[in-house]
Formats: structure tokens, sequence, C-alpha cells
């Protein structure tokens, strides 16, 4: 069943590419063209563009376009995340029956029920917290999250030897290259392997790990390194603290009289009112300035602030609160699906089994404290900074199978419990399917708008390898349909604050319109895209039924910007 939603939700979303995807698509051609200097990136970690050129190559010329073939490869990432929960699961639940007490009053669920369990709240966590629709490697990191903590399990075992701490450095390195925090969480996993190791085996294991850990991710680290100057990992969660607790705005950052640092070389804002901003060059790419934002945000100084701290702490922990209990989850994670139900069913009767278990030697959540602890540093981690439900899929599943799998239960409530778990696991994939049913029977118009909008810019002349600007900020959409038409986007108009980019262009006269669009061709632009030019517009072209309007710039003013670029002696774009 678990395969059968995967396909259904990867072919539901074939046509939806979100602004993260667009930037892996990005970078996985710069692999496929051996152009290094532009794939080496410290913002998008880089083992899913390396997945995703891999696909490329195999699917050769078979004519699957680039959003769906993301989306096959999603299906087959899926594939081996499942497989990698079921070594965990299996694990874990061997591994409670050789802890479980002797006592014949208390006993655990059974193993068909933890199994149960345990693959609804897989398949709950991968639909509904991660979501296959979108094209990120949350679901790849998952799967070496699950890897690792069976391997953790492994390693408690007496007949555990070195190859088991070398895979555990291997399935840590690679999940490093799938998402950079899992870099911070593994001195947490090693530590937990060098505690659960038979003495003898410390000091060897730990020194296996750690050197198969540094073969995996040094090669990386080192190369991103001598890119930025600095010691670095990645730069994604430094520029996250920025962004969310140092107030550093998230999009073209112009400097801040030095409160937190001075731009190196921010994205150049040709006018101010409304404010205009170009970023043509020297970043490539479909949308140049979230192709590496690292590059554009080079030279911010991220620092802790008490009270910033602490409001994004508590800003996160009620998202942890709408996540799980699913109150006010609508406003709190933009989510519409009534899948998010299955998040309080699950927690219930997590709640029920530990109010009814044992006391007090029945209760053994103390023996699956080495993954607990990892899993709770892992929500820490993410609550400082950011927090969405992909990020933290993973961890809350093998945080809440830790919690629930040793509880031992007087043996009276056992027979109850198992059912009331299995029932309230299968409702929640039952609300899952429904979401699925829901977005076949009621596709989203806007997954197919982008598509669309490719082919109106091509019918009305525009080629692969032109440049276009927004009036709105591009990350909106606009970036999908440029990557589908092979064309990049190379300004907009962007004021923070929640105010409307495209209603300042519109609001203002003809004069300063007029300078707009100049502007625009100035930085190479053939083509603005609008959402709603008001009826009196000239010269706009609604683009079908995407929701776009085009307006074509003046082919004189696109002819001089070819000649400036052909006779400029300066730095070359960076592709």
């Amino acid at each position: 069943m678990g395969t059968a939603l995967a396909a259904g939700q990867a072919w539901i979303g074939r046509h939806a590419m979100n602004s993260d995807g667009v930037s892996y698509l990005d970078l996985s051609q710069a692999y496929l063209r051996r152009d290094w200097r532009a794939a080496l990136n410290a913002y998008w970690s880089p083992l899913y563009s390396w997945a995703l050129a891999a696909a490329r190559l195999v699917a050769g010329r078979s004519g699957l376009e680039d959003f769906a073939l993301a989306h096959v490869l999603n299906f087959g990432i899926f594939l081996a995340a499942f497989a990698c929960f079921d070594r965990f699961l299996l694990r874990l639940i061997r591994f409670t029956r050789r802890q479980a007490s002797d006592r014949l009053s208390a006993e655990p669920l059974s193993d068909w029920a933890l199994l149960v369990v345990g693959y609804a709240t897989f398949l709950w966590s991968s639909f509904t917290l991660i979501d296959l629709r979108l094209v990120t490697p949350d679901l790849l990191l998952a799967a070496f999250a699950y890897l690792a903590g069976s391997l953790l399990l492994d390693v408690r075992l007496p007949e555990t030897r070195w190859p088991t701490f070398a895979a555990l450095g291997i399935a840590l390195g690679f999940g490093y290259l799938a998402k950079a925090p899992m870099f911070l969480l593994s001195p947490c996993y090693f530590t937990m392997a060098v505690l659960l190791a038979k003495p003898g085996h410390r000091l060897r294991g730990a020194g296996v790990m750690v050197l198969a850990f540094l073969v995996v991710s040094g090669p990386f680290v080192l190369a991103l390194s001598r890119q930025k100057g600095r010691l670095t990992f990645g730069d994604s969660g430094r520029l996250n603290y920025a962004w969310f607790v140092n107030g550093v705005p998230h999009r073209h950052w112009q400097g801040d009289a030095g409160k937190n640092g001075v731009p190196i070389h921010p994205t150049r804002r040709v006018l101010d009112s409304p404010p205009v901003y170009e970023f043509r060059t020297p970043i490539g790419g479909t949308y140049p300035f979230w192709y590496d934002p690292s590059y554009w945000y080079e030279g911010v100084r991220p620092h802790f602030e008490l009270f910033g701290q602490l409001a994004q702490i508590a800003r996160n922990g009620r998202l942890y609160w709408a996540m799980f209990s699913n109150i006010h989850a609508r406003s709190l994670m933009h989510a519409g699906n009534v899948s998010l139900v299955a998040s309080p069913l699950l927690l219930f009767g997590l709640l029920l089994c530990l109010a009814l278990g044992s006391r007090p030697r029945g209760l053994s959540i103390r023996d699956s404290w080495f993954l607990l602890i990892p899993s709770a540093l892992a929500l820490v981690l993410f609550s400082m900074v950011h927090v969405e439900s992909r990020y933290i899929a993973a961890f809350a599943v093998i945080g809440y199978l830790a919690v629930l799998a040793p509880i031992r239960l007087p043996a009276a409530a056992v027979p109850l419990l198992r059912n009331a778990m299995v029932l309230l696991s299968f409702a929640a994939c039952a609300l899952v399917a429904v979401d699925l049913w829901r977005a076949h029977a009621i596709p989203d118009p806007s997954e197919n708008a982008d598509s669309t909008l490719g082919q109106e810019l091509q019918r009305m002349g525009i080629l692969p390898g032109d440049r276009i600007a927004s009036l709105n900020y591009s990350n909106r959409g606009a970036s999908a349909s440029a990557h589908r038409m092979e064309a990049s986007i190379v300004a907009e108009i962007y004021s923070a604050g929640g105010t409307d980019d495209e209603a300042l262009f519109w609001n203002s006269d003809e004069a300063t319109r007029s300078r707009v669009l100049h502007a625009f061709a100035d930085a190479g632009a053939v083509a603005v895209l609008a959402h709603n030019p008001p009826p009196e517009a000239r010269d706009w072209i609604t683009a079908g039924r995407t929701g776009y309007s085009v307006h074509l710039l003046d082919p004189a003013d696109r002819a001089g910007v070819r000649l400036r670029e052909e006779g400029s002696q300066g730095a070359q774009p960076r592709k």
C-alpha cells in the first residue's frame, strides 16, 4: 500500500516544481557539463543534485522532461527510505524483545502491532511531513537517519564488529552530503555508538567510525572551505540563523550599517522606488539569486542575540505543537490537507500507552535512550533556527517509536491497546489516501501553470537562453516556468515587509514605470512577467490561462544590451 501511495503522490505532482527544486536541477546540469566552479555550492548540499544528474544520465534520450524525472527520482528515494526504515523497525523490535521484562504482569505490544504502527507512522511522515511532491533532499536525509538508527541498534549487539562502526560513519557522511545539519548531529551519533559498544571495542570502533565519516564528507568540506577561504561545511545554517534570529532580510540584503556584517557582493539595487534588483552576473542558473544565496550574502555575520533567539525558539515551539496536535495547523504550517489529523491520532495512541504503562519498572523508555537523544537534539537544533515539518520528519518518527516500542503494559491491557493502536494506524493511512484522492480529483491549477507559461513565452518569441524580469519576487513561481524554457530571471521588484511588489509598479506614474522597464532592459531582460496588470495597461499580453501577463521589452533596447555584452571585457558570468 505504501508503494502505491508513493507512486500516486509522485504522479499527482509530476508537473509541480518548487524553487528549491529548480536550484537542484540547475546544479545537476552544472555537474553534467563538468562546470565544477558553478557546481560547488555552499548553500545547497550536493548529494541530491548528484542523484538528479545520475537520473539524467540513466534517462538518456527517453524524452522525460526535468520535472517528471525529478518526481521519478523522488519515488526511487522513497523506496530506498522505506528499505532503511524497515531495517530500523525490525532491529528495534528485536532489541525490544531482548530487553523485555520477565514478569508476566507486564509486556510490550505484540510484534505485528508494532509493525503496523511503525509502517503507518513512516507513511504518514513521508507523505504529510515531507511530501513527495516537493523536489527536496529531505526524504534522502530521512533514509540515512533511519539507517543510522538501525546501525546504533546493531552496535549494542554483543557480536558487533568494526564493519558496523564503519557503516555508521559512512551513513552519517552521506547524510551530511544530503543535508548539512547532519554534520552537527554526527558527533552525537558517534558518542552514542561509543557508549553502547563493549569496552574492548570502543577505541577501535570510534577511530573506524570517524575515519569513515571523514572519507565520505571530507573532500566536499575541503572543496567548500577552499572556495570560501575559510573553514566551513556549508552556509545554510549560518544564513538561516542570520535570517530568522538576527533579522537579516531574507532577500536582497544590502547591508545594515555593519550590524550584521558588510555584504561583499550583494545583488545590485538599480532603482529605489520601486526597489528593483539586478543579479545577472556572476552567478548563473535559472534564478541566479536563489542558485547560490551564500554568494550574495558573503560577509554576513551571524551572532547570538538572546531576545531574538528566545523569540525564535518560542515561534518554533508553537509550530511543533501545531505539527503534532493539529491545532492551528493551517495558519502555522500553510497546509490544508486532512492527513494532518493523523498526527493527533498517533499522539493520542502514544499518550494512552504511556498512561497505562505499568509501574515503576514497566516503563522502560530508558532502554532506548541512545535513539531518543539524537532525535531530541535534532528537534532542539532546528528549533533554534528554523523549522519546517520536512526537516524533522525522520527524527520525529525515530523518537516516537523509541518511546512506544519499549513501553511495558499490564497484560490485561495489551489486547485493547494493541487493537486501538492498529485502528489508529489504519486511520492515519486512510487520511493520507483521502488527501491523495482529493489532489487527483481536484488538481491544483497552479501546478500546470508553469508548464503552460513556458509554452506561451516560446510562442511570443522568447528563446532558450533569453533573460526575463519579474514585477514580483520570482521564487513564487516564475523560476519554474523559466527553467522549463531554459531562460533565466535576472531582475525583479522586491520590497521587504510583505508589501505587494507588483502593486508598487502599477501605482507608480508613467515615468516611473518607464524607468523600471528600462532598468529591466539594461539588465538584459527581453520580457517582463506580471500577475495582475490593470485592464488599461498597454502592451501587456495575457499568457493563456496561467495567471501571468507578459510585456516584451523594446527590441532596440535589447539589441543595445547584447552589443554592450559582446563588447564587454569584464568578468565572465559564472554559469
